[in-house]
């Protein structure tokens, strides 16, 4: 709920630091949509997240 508050409070917001916090994904769409000057958003160590593929690199730049 906080992230979305921040998402309909500040649609101007450009870096977003979820670090460490148990945000599940689902709950950055609000941020993703609204926030058109959003430039950075990092999101390390959520432990609830978890990839078991290898990572790669996407060929083209998806542009919200």
């Amino acid at each position: 709920k906080t992230v979305e508050a921040a998402a309909t409070s500040c649609p101007y917001l450009s870096v977003l630091n979820v670090n460490h916090t148990a945000v599940p994904p689902m709950a950055l769409a609000p941020v993703l949509l609204k926030c058109s000057d959003l430039e950075v958003l990092k999101v390390a160590g959520i432990s609830s997240w978890v990839c078991t593929r290898p990572a790669t690199i996407p060929s083209k730049t998806l542009i919200l």
